[in-house]
């Protein structure tokens, strides 16, 4: 009798806790993975950009290539892509950079970074001493984007390339486009600069080359270096 009794309290005190405990089901809230790792991924381009303004661009390089591991958004992965290319120019790395920039132009053509890693490209070719390429690029650029941020330096490295080129007289042209186009844009000093040296009048002493940094959010420097 004494077992009985025992057998049925155990029973009971089994079937007490299956129906207190909680059960794990299809409608119990689920772990929001997708915003976490978008949380991840905005965090980290934003210190992968703070880098860049610090010109720790191989850090910089670290973080972008952290987040193309774990970003599955497209604008993410074309972000990445487009400001890792402009690391590895400031490292001097063209060929690197060129890989990156076709990535965004390739595969992420309805992207607002599309235009930047066209006209990146353009520059890490001409870096990589192809002219013509690049110069056929930064025409790309001013006829599928005549109104962007980025026209007045595509404008300015068509004149580039051609001075590359040997066709002086066509790169006069360009430069002097910048500067009727673009009076108060960034490269508008980088062109007055290179027509004076293609006219053979005196330039701002000790003046021996520009060189063009691209911040975050569009903004390009052109830094004179003596």
């Amino acid at each position: 009798l004494m077992r009985s009794a025992l057998l049925l309290l155990s029973v009971a005190a089994t079937v007490l806790t299956s129906r207190a405990a909680p059960q794990v089901t299809s409608e119990m809230p689920a772990v929001p993975r997708g915003s976490i790792r978008a949380d991840i991924v905005g965090a980290r381009a934003s210190l992968a950009l703070r880098l860049y303004r610090m010109d720790r661009y191989e850090e910089s390089v670290a973080e972008w290539d952290g987040i193309l591991e774990i970003a599955s958004d497209p604008g993410d992965r074309a972000r990445a892509y487009r400001w890792r290319g402009e690391c590895l120019l400031a490292l001097d790395q063209p060929g690197e950079a060129v890989y990156s920039f076709r990535v965004v132009v390739d595969h992420f053509r309805v992207s607002p970074y599309f235009a930047w890693a066209l006209y990146g490209e353009g520059r890490a070719r001409l870096l990589l001493g192809d002219a013509p390429e690049a110069l056929a690029i930064f025409a790309r650029v001013l006829s599928n984007f005549p109104a962007h941020d980025v026209a007045d330096n595509a404008l300015y490295w068509v004149g580039e390339a051609n001075l590359q080129m040997g066709r002086p007289d066509r790169a006069h042209v360009a430069f002097q486009r910048v500067l009727d186009g673009y009076p108060t844009g960034g490269k508008a000093d980088a062109a007055r600069f290179k027509i004076a040296m293609i006219r053979g009048l005196p330039t701002s002493s000790g003046v021996t080359k520009t060189v063009t940094v691209v911040q975050p959010g569009g903004v390009v420097v052109t830094r004179e270096k003596k």
